[in-house]
């Protein structure tokens, strides 16, 4: 895999940890894209309403190519 600028991916999840390794970055990893080669992730957890609104806020400003949103708080701030 050659890219020359890192792919940036956001993950919203309503969980209030970073799962060891989700199965959207194992699939990447599989795919041959390497956290902090060529791809950054930035992660964001939101346990209720108002933290997962605000985290989707900040996904959106930091403008990744893709944001994976989990759970339907999550997925929901994200469309809003």
């Amino acid at each position: 895999m050659t890219t020359s600028a890192a792919m940036h991916s956001g993950l919203l999840t309503i969980w209030n940890h970073r799962p060891a390794s989700p199965p959207f970055v194992d699939g990447l990893k599989e795919s041959g894209w390497t956290d902090g080669r060529n791809v950054q992730f930035d992660f964001r957890f939101g346990t209720d309403i108002a933290t997962t609104r605000k985290h989707a806020a900040e996904m959106i400003a930091l403008a990744p190519e893709v944001i994976l949103a989990q759970g339907s708080q999550a997925a929901g701030r994200c469309c809003m």
